[in-house]
């Protein structure tokens, strides 16, 4: 094929001189055209030629086209060359910046083309060889739509493709064939080459199982100047890829060299992909919805957000003085993105009013309450009561222990009745795993709870006759005595403001046993028995009567409280019955009492 078979359709110049056309993966085509000018040329007409679409063809077949991007006359008066210079219709797409996200969290790559192709180019073509589905935010930081496809491209290791034998815009994210050829007589052989650095980048960074097979560049020259980047075509018995292409004019000859490598060898270059590892940024937000620990935002950057579409953001917080908020619906927060993963940060009050500590309430529909190793989480509705629909639960898996300080009275109360089976009334640490902890293979093991007298398999009547009949409690002179030694009458007078405001009772009812602790001195209820501990002047102890009935007091016998080093014992028992023997240490002399 000869130069004179070129038709050029778009401007109007004759005397085509020569003709080069240069495409590669990842770049835009480009196409130079010479022109010998027969006259004068003035600076209007070259400037008319500036944006206009030209299509270039060997006989009936288009080869290129593409945008005139730049004019240039070479030469003298006599024998003046126009050089008109086209890139490929992919130059459309690198014009106007824009800055967006996609947060769906069921987003496709061929989403995301389809949202570029509606904002312009209504008759574009953007295939996807990657339909893998992107859970991750996508953030277009003020690029271009082709800077912007090449980075999504670039993210899966793979590259962009134009082609350019068409009059509308093509592309594939990824290689995907758009045409296929077949040799029928062999092609003649230019050169072979493999790019060891290129290779090498590969395998040590981003593309673990490369193989240097892989990347074998095969450069052959045809006459079929339909060819062109993108394609496929069958060489050594396998279909290889178009990656480059190479058409010029030489002695009036129209010559084409493309160059083939593997499929497997078309990936991005290691170093394009490992430059979006550690993008992380702050993006501001306007919050749609607070549920829990997390929130769903409309960006600053984008026009519009579907709340259903929004993902679940966790709100991450600094304690603030006085309570640990969720930002109300309509707040300003801090997105921080960190290689696709978001966290919500400070909120920003909109109103001035909002930070008083009053105002500061929760706006979550649900509540509970979680412990785990590395962080507490709180959340409760607006009223100052924390609510469930099913009950509220706590949860904890962190060893440490669970403190609970109030200024007013603490109830803690279970519900009368079943608990219902298969719910699980406390969390095990997840470091030491459910199996051993429950008889169900790993499943939550039933657990059934009875305050209920009848679940336990007695009579209701049967328990209550075994039960001690209630007796008035009356101090004792001993006990006053101890009253007055310790200050107790004193400290309640002091404590008296606080006494007021609920009666300073701590209620606590539950099974199995229980332990009441305050400084040095202990109660503890275990099963039928109760111990009491205290830094008190002496022990007594109350023995029930060997044959049943009531028990008395112990009397103090051979004692002598003027002898420090004698040690007090109390002897109690029946006949039918082994006596019980307690020392009890002897009495500082400012602490003794006449019993």
């Amino acid at each position: 094929m000869t130069i004179t078979d070129i038709k050029v359709e778009g401007i109007d110049f004759k005397g085509l001189a020569g003709i080069e056309i240069i495409e590669t993966a990842h770049a835009h085509g480009i196409c130079e055209l010479s022109f010998i000018l027969a006259g004068q040329l003035d600076t209007e007409q070259l400037l008319q030629l500036d944006g206009q679409k030209v299509t270039v063809k060997a006989k009936d077949d288009i080869i290129f086209c593409g945008i005139v991007n730049r004019c240039e006359v070479v030469g003298q008066i006599i024998g003046r060359i126009l050089v008109v210079t086209l890139l490929s219709l992919s130059c459309q797409m690198d014009l106007a910046r824009k800055t967006k996200t996609y947060q769906s969290a069921n987003k496709e790559y061929s989403d995301i083309a389809d949202d570029i192709k509606n904002g312009g180019y209504a008759d574009a073509e953007i295939d996807c060889s990657v339909d893998d589905t992107i859970a991750e935010l996508v953030y277009r930081d003020n690029k271009t739509d082709w800077q912007f496809l090449k980075d999504l491209a670039e993210r899966h290791g793979q590259i962009l493709f134009v082609y350019t034998k068409t009059d509308k815009l093509k592309l594939s994210i990824g290689f995907k064939a758009f045409q296929k050829f077949l040799f029928i007589s062999p092609p003649k052989l230019v050169s072979r080459n493999l790019p060891m650095d290129f290779f090498l980048r590969l395998e040590q960074n981003t593309y673990e199982g490369a193989r240097s097979s892989y990347f074998l560049e095969t450069t052959l020259e045809l006459s079929d100047l339909t060819v062109g980047v993108g394609c496929s075509v069958r060489y050594d018995n396998v279909f290889q890829v178009v990656i480059a292409g190479h058409i010029y004019s030489k002695d009036n000859n129209l010559y084409n060299e493309i160059t083939l490598r593997p499929k497997e060898g078309c990936r991005a270059d290691a170093w394009d992909v490992m430059s979006h590892f550690d993008e992380c940024f702050y993006l501001k937000a306007q919050v749609l919805s607070s549920d829990g620990n997390n929130v769903k935002v409309k960006f600053d950057c984008d026009a519009e957000q579907n709340a259903d579409e929004a993902l679940n953001i966790p709100f991450e917080s600094s304690v603030s003085n006085y309570l640990y908020t969720m930002p109300d619906v309509g707040e300003k927060v801090c997105v921080y993105v960190d290689r696709w993963r978001l966290a919500a940060m400070t909120a920003l009050r909109t109103r001035a009013v909002d930070d008083a500590a009053e105002k500061r309430s929760f706006k979550i529909p649900n509540a509970s309450i979680i412990f785990d190793p590395d962080k507490f989480s709180f959340t409760a509705t607006e009223t100052t009561e924390l609510k469930h629909e099913n009950g509220m639960h706590l949860l904890t898996n962190n060893k440490k222990n669970i403190v609970f300080s109030s200024a007013r009275d603490i109830i803690i109360q279970s519900a009368q009745g079943k608990t219902q089976d298969g719910q699980l009334n406390m969390v095990v640490p997840q470091t030491t795993g459910y199996a051993q902890y429950t008889g169900a293979a790993g499943q939550p093991a039933t657990v059934q709870l009875s305050s209920q007298i009848s679940a336990v398999g007695q009579e209701v009547n049967t328990v209550k006759l075994r039960g001690s009949k209630k007796e008035a409690v009356e101090l004792s002179e001993l006990a006053r005595n101890l009253d007055a030694i310790t200050h107790r009458e004193a400290r309640a007078e002091e404590a008296q403001e606080a006494a007021e405001v609920n009666g300073g009772k701590l209620n606590f009812n539950g099974q199995g046993s229980a332990l009441i602790q305050v400084k040095d001195s202990s109660i503890e209820m275990k099963g039928s028995d109760l111990n009491v501990k205290t830094k008190a002047l002496f022990q007594i102890a109350y023995t029930p009567a060997a044959g049943g009935g009531s028990g008395s007091l112990s009397k103090f016998e051979g004692g002598n409280p003027g002898n420090r080093s004698e040690q007090i014992e109390i002897e109690h028992g029946s006949e039918n019955r082994e006596r019980i023997r307690e020392n009890i240490p002897p009495l500082p002399d400012d602490k003794r009492i006449s019993v």
